[in-house]
């Protein structure tokens, strides 16, 4: 039977500070089932490892708690992105990793899981990236930000902090500032051939010459070569909607996961 991992006996010591050892009382606190936390402070009975606690559960702990300390928790070294997720990591740990070229990382958490890291493009650092997004080693020493996921996913992957209110309207599906958004890399061989996929993914990251934003593509014309941009923020004077040439655009990415920026 392998040791208790480092992250796990972390958890174990919260739901003891928090609830006196009431594993119910904290799966109902933080909103994450009962069993679920049970098998983290368990070995499998099939192999004696212990389970991995991923980025989701993590999350949730520091959204109900936090007062907890971040790098305590993931240990995460001190003086990294505040955005930025670490991938636990101890002594003995066997988690499989597959590396990919354009950044991207997953780790499988079994029980088909996987835990995907990607580059993580911060609002402070739009600038940087749009003078060095095609530079591997640029892309290799940004931040990481993780999603879990059911399945190997292929393509180029990133993730972006979202910047201003103009996808922000108060309502379930919004971004709020702070919001960050994994996303998928389209190859413009794609877009300028054959229509968009908007009745699967409606939300863009936009990376121009001059910038990056998030908006809702209402159409897209294949022969002119042009999409229509919306802002889900009703204040239409700030945030007309607006046609944009896709020559102008350096890089597109559909949205595919979001994830509330519990540091805020």
């Amino acid at each position: 039977m392998d040791s208790i991992p480092l992250i796990n006996q972390k958890l174990k010591q919260l739901i003891s500070d928090k609830t006196g050892d009431n594993v119910k009382r904290f799966s109902e606190e933080i909103g994450v089932g009962q069993q679920r936390l049970n098998r983290l402070l368990s070995p499998d009975k099939r192999n004696g490892k212990f389970p991995s606690v991923n980025f989701e559960i993590i999350q949730a702990i520091l959204k109900r708690y936090p007062e907890v300390d971040r790098h305590w928790l993931t240990g995460e070294k001190a003086g990294q992105s505040p955005n930025a997720v670490a991938v636990p990591h101890v002594e003995g740990d066997t988690l499989e990793i597959i590396k990919r070229q354009d950044g991207t990382e997953f780790r499988d958490l079994g029980e088909g899981r996987f835990l995907m890291v990607t580059p993580l493009i911060e609002q402070k650092a739009y600038a940087g990236y749009l003078s060095g997004w095609a530079d591997p080693i640029y892309i290799e020493e940004l931040p990481r930000h993780a999603v879990v996921v059911d399945k190997l996913h292929f393509g180029v992957y990133r993730s972006f902090e979202v910047k201003g209110d103009s996808m922000t309207n108060g309502m379930i599906g919004s971004y709020p500032d702070g919001t960050i958004v994994t996303c998928r890399q389209i190859e413009r061989t794609k877009y300028s051939r054959s229509k968009l996929h908007l009745h699967d993914f409606q939300d863009y990251i936009i990376v121009q010459d001059d910038g990056i934003q998030l908006k809702r593509i209402l159409s897209h014309d294949v022969e002119a070569g042009t999409i229509v941009c919306h802002s889900i923020n009703e204040d239409k004077d700030v945030y007309p909607d607006f046609e944009l040439h896709l020559d102008d655009v350096r890089e597109l990415f559909n949205v595919v996961k979001k994830t509330e920026n519990v540091g805020r």
